[in-house]
């Protein structure tokens, strides 16, 4: 055989080879995309995220996360003429101060208590750890409460000083921390 006849029988299998794999690429993508949207436009906005600490979070392969962002960038450049329904809001809680109707709340977000539905992730660490910036799922969380969380291989407890609540989906929010020892007690 000469190899231009290799190359020419060769050649149409390696783009069938290309298709099937360009195929499956394409849907791991429209699939991840509809797993995953609110997730990854409310990260996104999240200060201080990168593509890759949303893939380790999400466990989605790094090429998908950067795939879907720029989908979405695309996306929301389209949509801008439209009215923001369906998009994602806030709503901002002033702090308030406990009371005896409702006393603060202590909440366990260590790792091992981690689950779906319920999850935290740190975005921004002052003095040591003793302030945080952190995002997160979960109910019931609100200014005042106690969060036990695993820093920098150390469980600390902290109390929620500001939080926003994410309205689409309604148990995403993001809140700025401060280190306390209060709520020990309460494990």
């Amino acid at each position: 055989m000469t190899p231009a006849r290799v190359l020419g029988t060769a050649l149409p299998l390696l783009c069938l080879a290309a298709a099937v794999v360009l195929a499956a690429y394409g849907e791991a993508v429209r699939r991840a995309r509809r797993r995953h949207a609110s997730i990854l436009a409310f990260l996104r906005d999240s200060p201080d995220s990168t593509a890759r600490d949303i893939s380790r979070m999400l466990l989605i392969p790094y090429t998908l996360v950067c795939a879907e962002l720029d989908y979405l960038e695309e996306a929301g450049r389209v949509a801008r003429h439209r009215p923001l329904v369906g998009r994602h809001t806030y709503s901002i809680r002033e702090p308030d101060e406990p009371t005896a109707v409702r006393p603060y709340l202590v909440h366990d977000y260590r790792p091992d208590r981690l689950t779906w539905g319920r999850n935290i992730m740190v975005h921004h660490a002052l003095d040591n750890g003793e302030q945080l910036r952190v995002s997160g799922w979960g109910h019931g969380i609100h200014p005042g409460d106690k969060i036990l969380l695993e820093h920098e291989g150390e469980d600390a407890w902290h109390a929620v000083t500001a939080i926003q609540h994410h309205q689409d989906p309604a148990d995403m929010w993001a809140a700025d921390l401060a280190r306390t020892a209060e709520g020990a007690h309460q494990q």
